[in-house]
């Protein structure tokens, strides 16, 4: 499998990022990562590998994950594509996958399978998809 020229990388708890973006490091030459939160979670990301680290400001707690939808969707949609976006499979990661997939014009697929992927006959331009390595997954494409 090719590699996609960027990965975009997004985990509201720190402790999720480095696994996060091990995934993001198999499937794209470029990580771009959604940082919110301090300097030393952005020094963390760099660290971790992130080719680009996007600052969303320091954790508010007056704000909801999901209130970073707009910021977020218009950085992915101005980046290269094809492109992939992965968030933990959360509430929070799938509450913001289904907030950046509609502001994209992306569906849903809410357990996807390699069959049902490889049947695909279209070739998104950008994917979403919110995933532990364990379990559950969200995938959601435009």
């Amino acid at each position: 499998m090719s590699k996609l020229s960027n990965v975009w990388v997004f985990s509201d708890n720190q402790s999720r990022l480095a696994e996060i973006m091990a995934g993001a490091a198999q499937l794209g030459d470029c990580i771009s990562v959604f940082v919110l939160g301090t300097q030393a979670e952005i020094s963390a990301a760099h660290a971790l590998g992130a080719t680009k680290v996007f600052a969303l400001g320091e954790r508010e707690v007056c704000r909801i994950v999901e209130d970073y939808a707009d910021t977020m969707a218009n950085a992915i949609a101005g980046g290269d594509k094809p492109t992939l976006v992965l968030l933990p499979a959360t509430r929070r990661g799938k509450a913001l996958a289904a907030k950046l997939g509609a502001k994209l014009n992306a569906g849903c697929l809410t357990t996807p399978q390699r069959s049902i992927l490889n049947k695909a006959k279209c070739r998104p331009n950008i994917w979403f998809m919110a995933a532990s390595p364990l379990a559950k997954s969200a995938l959601f494409h435009r």
